[in-house]
């Protein structure tokens, strides 16, 4: 099977020695895929530039020309702007656009897109859909939980935003460990229903 592993918001730089707890969670589970005898391509934003890896040792940019200059680039540039002086709530649409492009350029010949979830990152979804390609969303963690813990949860518009396209992306839940009261609360409001996986075949990750 040859696998697209999506990175595009939050992404845990593995382009960097040593790896970080994070990195070293994608790292493994790449690796660990190889040695099944899957082919895995990485595909990954980092510092607002796409760089896909066959390898997770050489990383070539991936650029998007008709987003990257001409009307659309400028279109972007004049709405970026006014989204600054108004202060108007970001939906991360150019990115995923430029992102999905980059899957639909990189990954249309794999069998499966496989995203590790980053918050406002829903291009994995939208390219699954553009490609007619299984998707899986791994998620770890309450990311709306911690940043309200943090103190830097979004609120108003900004929030009802982010919801709505965490939901787009994560239309179903399953929990790979034994649930708790209150989890996933920030993706279904009340209204799904987690599926609880009792029991399974584990591969070690590192």
């Amino acid at each position: 099977m040859k696998i697209g592993y999506l990175m595009q918001a939050g992404a845990a730089d593995v382009r960097r020695q040593p790896w970080s707890g994070p990195a070293a969670h994608v790292g493994h589970v790449i690796q660990s895929w190889r040695e099944m005898g899957h082919e895995v391509r990485l595909l990954a934003q980092f510092d607002e530039k796409i760089f896909a890896s066959d390898d997770l040792v050489n990383f070539r940019p991936v650029a998007i020309k008709r987003m990257d200059q001409g009307p659309i680039r400028t279109f972007e540039r004049a709405v970026r702007r006014l989204q600054s002086e108004l202060r108007l709530p970001y939906a991360a649409v150019f990115e995923s656009m430029r992102y999905v492009s980059a899957c639909a350029e990189e990954l249309c010949d794999c069998d499966l897109l496989y995203e590790r979830m980053g918050w406002m990152g829903y291009s994995g979804a939208l390219a699954a859909r553009k490609l007619a390609k299984p998707f899986v969303l791994e998620v770890n963690g309450d990311h709306l939980n911690e940043f309200e813990m943090l103190g830097i949860a979004p609120r108003g518009a900004q929030r009802w935003i982010s919801v709505r396209e965490t939901r787009y992306a994560a239309p179903r839940i399953l929990s790979l460990r034994p649930a708790r009261v209150g989890d996933a609360a920030s993706l279904n409001n009340g209204k799904w229903t987690p599926l609880v996986c009792t029991s399974w075949k584990m591969v070690a990750s590192g």
